[in-house]
């Protein structure tokens, strides 16, 4: 037999190889093994749900269909995320991911690196965020019910010590198109829960060691308002629970201004301080935020 043909012969079996393990691959099954093995052991206050995980070309595996539940009853879904290994890292100490995720018509993709023996005891998180168009997220406070939907893109990077930590890292996030709507039974958010707040843009920065996360800047941009935000959150294990102390300062347009009739010490109180702004702080936890204003 000659060499040209044995190869031929060889690549013709690796190519039936591959692709009976591409038909048999239990894809159901191994999206239910990995969904109990993330709600029983990694990430226990969470519901992931996994339609399917199915093996792609160059060692890559992809998971389709993905819904994470959160605790406050809010479902993120996934159309897809692919992993992929760093054929390189296969031969050091340091295992490198590549992953990218494919949700809300954009792209999120990054990379994961860790030590092999003990992967959380380092593991290196490096995040790029592409035009995620996020809609109808709703998520309830003792304030009101907020509605909101933006698009987003961010660069971050962490580095987490342990599951329970937070970590070490930053960030920079800027969103465009938010369109926020509370409702609620308070007196004053009641006057104005009709009104449908467009922010232009929104620019996030921040830090964070352990559990401190420090707001650099979260300034915001509307025709009927300006916000700026510094302060920091301290952190707990369910996030809902963490503790906030920020202060801000709020700049209202005129023209939206004029719209308080019912509501005259107010409009005063903005027209008197409509060159400087009127500060405030937040306190108290996320779940039940504390608006007081200085």
């Amino acid at each position: 037999m000659k060499l040209k043909t044995f190869f031929l012969y060889f690549i013709y079996l690796i190519g039936v190889f591959i692709f009976f393990i591409y038909i048999l691959f239990p894809q159901q099954k191994a999206g239910e093994i990995l969904s109990s093995k993330i709600n029983n052991e990694i990430f226990p206050d969470l519901k992931v749900n996994i339609e399917k995980v199915k093996p792609v070309l160059f060692f890559s595996v992809k998971i389709k269909n993905s819904e994470i539940i959160l605790d406050n009853n809010s479902v993120i879904n996934l159309d897809s995320i692919t992993l992929s290994p760093s054929i390189i890292s296969l031969f050091k100490k340091e295992k490198k991911i590549k992953f990218k995720i494919h949700a809300y018509k954009g792209t999120l993709k990054g990379v994961i690196s860790a030590p092999y023996k003990n992967i959380l005891s380092n593991l290196f998180l490096e995040l790029d965020l592409d035009s995620f168009n996020f809609k109808n997220i709703k998520y309830k406070t003792k304030i009101g019910d907020i509605n909101l939907g933006f698009i987003a893109n961010a660069e971050c990077k962490h580095q987490i010590s342990s599951i329970n930590d937070y970590g070490i890292g930053n960030g920079n996030i800027n969103i465009s198109e938010c369109i926020a709507k509370i409702n609620s039974d308070n007196f004053f958010i009641k006057q104005i829960e009709k009104e449908q707040f467009n922010f232009k843009k929104i620019n996030i920065q921040y830090k964070i060691k352990k559990k401190r996360l420090e707001l650099l800047k979260c300034s915001a941009d509307s025709d009927k308002m300006k916000i700026n935000v510094k302060g920091e959150l301290l952190l707990k294990k369910s996030f809902k629970k963490s503790i906030i102390n920020l202060k801000g300062e709020l700049q209202i347009a005129p023209s939206f201004l004029s719209e308080f009739t019912n509501l005259s010490p107010v409009r005063i109180l903005f027209k008197n301080s409509k060159l400087q702004g009127i500060p405030f702080n937040i306190t108290g936890t996320i779940e039940n935020p504390k608006i007081r204003v200085m």
